[in-house]
């Protein structure tokens, strides 16, 4: 976001000392630093026609990367007006102790080009608004909003805004834009589309806490502590810095961390469930030769997992399950703390698992027809995996 030529001019700010103040570190106030501060702005802009008793100093970076101070020279009121905490900053003991003008606060810690759209917004300058606004610059925007309670009066705009970002809601490394910006102005169903899709397709990473690490400790004391992850994001082309948006809305991520877990432990629970009753019913005794003939009626799980009774069939099964998984790093039992792949990744990779069974293989003894009748339905295959599979939620 560019500001007009109208609303700068160069020059050095000269501060009076005893009004120096820094909002963000209460009670104690660097009168040094904020001279040395404001006597680097090399911009001002006016934003109340030479009324305004609040200075507000900003950092800029050019598109070469070099970085700038400016002064926002703004009205107190209308600040008061917008957010409680700017009311309960400047009518309590910062607007108390300093009774100088302007007053000087410290906001080079927010970002600047969205400062200015509120702060046009609030001293009524909608001449000055962008037409449009990228959505880094949106999300942006709604963290400062967050921040300092402003979505209210912004909300009005905003929505004319995303409408030309819609087509970017399903590019993957925008989530956490979208996420910032649904969060903060209630778009409940593009919340819950983002918010799903970063639940089924991020990775995560193991983190430590320092405070826990301690430099004597053997090496297997300093391995993480199991469950503590964060979500490794994708990466976001043409946006390498994302400033205050390398964070999520307040209390997001541990719900997508559950979410995930959730959907993590049924995706594994039901394939160890399937392997372990293959398991257990290839160990059974039962018939295996053609010249055997068991009851007709009776183990429907037998059933299930061979059409025909036959324990070299279960076998096959379960030794081919068997070293799928292994491959895949899922033998012995996994749980969700030891997935550090998405969900879909997990769910793909399962989902590529071919079982071997009495269809596949000839095994000796085909043409054994004990079980059929008038009223059997043969199957294609043997097993209900395939049925696992249709009940992982994508």
């Amino acid at each position: 976001m560019s500001q007009s030529d109208d609303d700068v001019s160069v020059r050095e700010s000269q501060t009076d000392a005893n009004s120096a103040t820094v909002p963000s570190r209460p009670g104690r106030v660097d009168v040094g630093y904020l001279k040395d501060l404001a006597g680097r702005v090399t911009r001002v802009v006016d934003f109340d026609s030479g009324r305004g008793d609040v200075k507000l100093i900003v950092r800029t970076e050019s598109d070469e990367g070099i970085s700038d101070l400016e002064a926002f020279i703004v009205s107190s009121s209308a600040m008061m007006r917008a957010s409680k905490p700017w009311e309960r900053m400047l009518a309590g003991p910062f607007g108390e102790g300093q009774p100088g003008h302007p007053k000087i606060i410290d906001f080079t810690e927010d970002d600047s080009a969205a400062l200015k759209v509120v702060m046009d917004v609030i001293h009524l300058r909608f001449d000055k608004l962008p037409e449009c606004l990228s959505l880094h610059d949106l999300a942006e925007l709604a963290i400062l909003a967050d921040r300092y309670m402003l979505a209210a009066i912004l909300k009005p705009w905003v929505k004319d805004w995303i409408k030309d970002l819609y087509p970017t809601i399903t590019e993957q490394g925008k989530e956490r834009h979208w996420l910032w910006v649904s969060f903060v102005y209630d778009l409940t169903e593009i919340f819950d589309q983002v918010s799903h899709r970063l639940v089924m397709e991020s990775a995560v990473v193991d983190v430590v806490d320092p405070s826990q690490e301690e430099p004597d400790c053997s090496p297997e004391d300093q391995a993480p502590e199991r469950g503590m992850q964060a979500l490794a994001y994708p990466a976001v082309e043409g946006d390498d810095d994302l400033s205050t948006l390398d964070i999520l809305p307040p209390g997001v991520e541990a719900a997508v961390l559950a979410k995930r877990h959730e959907i993590i432990t049924n995706t594994l629970e039901l394939v160890y469930s399937y392997f372990n009753k293959l398991q257990v019913k290839a160990g059974s005794v039962f018939p295996t030769t053609a010249n055997s003939k068991p009851p007709l009626h009776g183990d429907e799980d037998l059933l299930n997992l061979c059409q025909y009774r036959r324990r070299d069939c279960l076998l096959l099964q379960f030794g081919s399950l068997y070293f799928a998984l292994e491959t895949l790093g899922l033998r012995p039992e996994k749980d969700s703390k030891d997935i550090n792949i998405s969900p879909t990744e997990l769910q793909k990779s399962i989902k590529s698992i071919r079982i071997s069974d009495c269809k596949s293989f000839t095994l000796g003894y085909s043409e054994n027809h004990y079980y059929c009748s008038s009223t059997t339905i043969i199957r294609d295959t043997c097993g209900t995996f395939a049925s696992i599979l249709r009940q992982m939620k994508a």
